[in-house]
């Protein structure tokens, strides 16, 4: 946890003049809470580095969405089927009998 305190920048400028990675006035696993006042502006900043990889572009989401959870998805294919059955058995059921009062008129 890394927090620096009094930068210096410019109203639209992407850079902080007072904040790098030399300065002194950094303060490392500092776990007690900064108190600040409610007309203080507060200044969020953070880096970003980015690595060069041999995974290619096309399978880079595949470690995220490939799941062994195939009995999960087995299961509610198989209660889906049988919901189906059930309800188309109950409305051939409906039809059968309306049918079959029709007819003996």
């Amino acid at each position: 946890m890394f927090n620096s305190i009094s930068h210096e920048y410019t109203e639209w400028g992407p850079q902080i003049t007072t904040c790098n990675k030399d300065t002194k006035n950094i303060i490392r696993g500092s776990t007690i809470p900064q108190t600040v006042d409610t007309d203080t502006e507060v200044v969020f900043t953070y880096d970003v580095t980015f690595k060069e990889s041999d995974i290619e572009w096309g399978s880079r989401w595949d470690v995220y969405l490939l799941t062994n959870d195939d009995p999960l998805h087995w299961f509610s294919i198989k209660n889906s089927l049988i919901i189906v059955l059930f309800l188309s058995g109950m409305l051939a059921m409906i039809i059968m009998r309306t049918l079959h009062k029709d007819l003996e008129l």
